[in-house]
């Protein structure tokens, strides 16, 4: 089963890969003023500032359907609600199943594992066995692809 911090990449169709960051220069300026190149690694550390990532193409996403992708080791699922996007971590808060396999109905996901649900848009907790709500995340869509906001 996979942990909290584990989720495996989504194949994706586009250029740039899932997760990734938009708008970055990947140049830190340090105390000096002088410039350095930074990793991937670097800038997907703990307490950076949220910043906006490229989930997928809307088109990518059937309605009442989820996806699932990888940024800076948190699991997100992406679901498309009647042309509405919405985003929660992507790991149940019961027992560590994907929710993006979950089966959605209106604006609820069941867990795949133990059929707990959520609600989609608030990322609560509606029914046993699940009792800790999910993590929700701010979406939008521009020129036709889907961002979450990360934190």
């Amino acid at each position: 089963m996979p942990s909290e911090d584990q989720c495996p990449h989504s194949k994706n169709e586009f250029e740039r890969p899932i997760g990734v960051p938009i708008g970055r220069t990947n140049l830190n300026f340090g105390p000096n003023e002088t410039k350095r190149k930074t990793t991937m690694a670097e800038e997907n550390t703990a307490g950076a500032a949220p910043e906006w990532v490229l989930a997928a193409g809307a088109h990518a996403l059937a309605s009442e359907d989820a996806m699932r992708f990888t940024h800076g080791g948190k699991c997100i699922a992406v679901y498309n609600l009647s042309g509405s996007f919405y985003a929660t971590s992507g790991i149940c808060t019961h027992e560590h199943a994907f929710m993006s396999e979950g089966y959605i109905d209106g604006e609820t996901v069941e867990c795949p594992l133990h059929q707990g649900l959520f609600n989609i848009r608030t990322g609560a907790a509606l029914s046993p066995p699940v009792t800790k709500n999910l993590q929700t995340f701010k979406t939008k869509v521009e020129n036709g692809q889907v961002y979450v906001l990360v934190e």
